[in-house]
């Protein structure tokens, strides 16, 4: 675009079916079940706001959205020609604009995939690039205390704006990470997904994530999707219970663990040294089902006491900073540190229907109780492991926070020995 001098993106969408879809699944950014490109059209329709002008417009957006319940296809979760047509990706090449991506390690409605495969795609753009990723969800960071990025951005706006020679590229690292550990710090590194990585692989066993190059048994584990109808209500109503239910292998919350056979739960031994998690998991599994059809979701667990940030920044003193020019003011507020120690934190996630093992957009035939190789990668992240905790797969099926709930009698089971986990550690 002639004129445009720079893009600050915050919490940016890069393909919309990476908002609303997830490996051929109907996937909802979390917890907004329901919600697809229709509802999205109807909300940001800014006409609305105008009775009389919403009026004469009103017969042609029906039109409109009719067409896009139709062509956004919740029946499949497949990639087409509709998503491709908003995927932005498609054009990256045709950034000629300086950038500046922020986004949380956390954001699980613009999930971390929007913003790794821009940060990717642009890398060898001949423009200035920059990010900064913080451990929020999906929130701004201009009101934190640790971090100064107001003036940051006017900076950057007066050296691109007002051709201020402030040496404001050289100045801002290229790639600033929020550490999820130590309340109030920041980090700078040379890249985020850096091709240099460290490449760490394990072999499934029973319960346990063991270094690929070891002697593994050939061993099955399996485990179902369907719950009693009492329970499958609970936990829609429930997201929270849901999840402790899923990664808690210690004790059941409000009596027994309804989620104890949805889900196989594989641990590292502990670490010995911290791990820089840097990147997109991948996993690879050998699956089979009882029907023809099926999905698949994982998540990345940190299993250890701690004392962890909480998950939405703490207000530090209110209504105390200069928001805008008209006089309103912002909160100051921060992470800080939960007054419990938690057992275990969320890494990252991924889903894949079983159709589309081998693409987005191609459907294969899935065979009763036949093994298919499934593999896949998970949210991009970068995470701090500590030493003496352990890193868990988590392998299920419904996501009651992401995929349709469809409550059927599905039993899943996978050769151990033939599936895999890798991650990539920073230096």
């Amino acid at each position: 675009m002639e004129g445009l001098e720079t893009i600050i993106s915050e919490a940016a969408i890069s393909s919309w079916y990476d908002y609303y879809r997830d490996g051929g699944l109907v996937a909802a950014p979390d917890t907004f079940q329901g919600e697809d490109m229709d509802v999205l059209a109807a909300e940001v329709l800014s006409r609305k706001h105008d009775a009389g002008d919403y009026l004469g417009i009103k017969a042609h957006f029906d039109q409109i959205l009719k067409r896009i319940e139709k062509d956004q296809d919740r029946d499949s979760g497949n990639y087409s020609k509709y998503w491709d047509s908003k995927n932005y990706l498609n054009n990256v090449k045709n950034i000629k604009a300086d950038i500046i991506m922020v986004h949380g390690l956390n954001d699980w409605n613009v999930k971390p995939r929007n913003v790794g495969k821009l940060w990717n795609a642009v890398r060898d753009l001949p423009i200035n690039k920059k990010i900064i990723l913080h451990q929020g969800q999906h929130i701004y960071i201009n009101a934190f205390r640790s971090i100064d990025f107001t003036d940051m951005m006017n900076l950057w706006l007066s050296y691109k704006l007002f051709d201020v020679q402030n040496g404001a590229n050289e100045v801002l690292p290229n790639v600033i990470i929020q550490d999820n550990v130590e309340p109030e710090t920041w980090n700078t590194y040379q890249d985020w997904q850096a091709a240099d990585d460290e490449i760490r692989e394990f072999t499934l066993q029973a319960k346990t994530l063991v270094d690929r190059a070891s002697e593994t048994k050939n061993e099955a584990a399996s485990f179902r999707d369907s719950l009693d109808p009492e329970f499958f209500e609970m936990y829609k109503n429930d997201l929270k219970h849901w999840h402790t239910d899923l990664l808690n292998t210690e004790h059941a919350t409000n009596g027994k663990n309804q989620m104890r056979n949805n889900r196989l739960i594989f641990k590292t031994a502990q670490t010995k040294e911290d791990w820089l998690i840097d990147g997109t998991p991948e996993v690879s599994v050998n699956v089979a089902v009882n029907q023809p059809f099926g999905m698949l979701s994982f998540q990345l667990v940190d299993f250890g006491d701690a004392k962890r940030l909480n998950p939405s920044p703490s207000i530090l003193q209110p209504r105390s900073l200069s928001g805008s020019f008209d006089w309103r003011t912002d909160d100051l507020r921060e992470f800080t540190l939960q007054n419990a120690v938690t057992p275990w934190k969320m890494i990252s996630k991924g889903h894949i229907n079983l159709q589309n093992r081998t693409n987005n957009y191609c459907v294969d035939e899935v065979k009763p109780h036949q093994f298919y190789d499934v593999k896949l990668e998970l949210q991009p992240t970068f995470y701090r492991l500590l030493a003496g905790h352990q890193l868990g797969l988590v392998i299920y099926a419904t996501d009651f926070e992401t995929t349709i709930r469809g409550n059927q009698e599905l039993l899943y089971s996978l050769q151990l020995n033939q599936s895999h986990l890798k991650i990539k550690l920073a230096h």
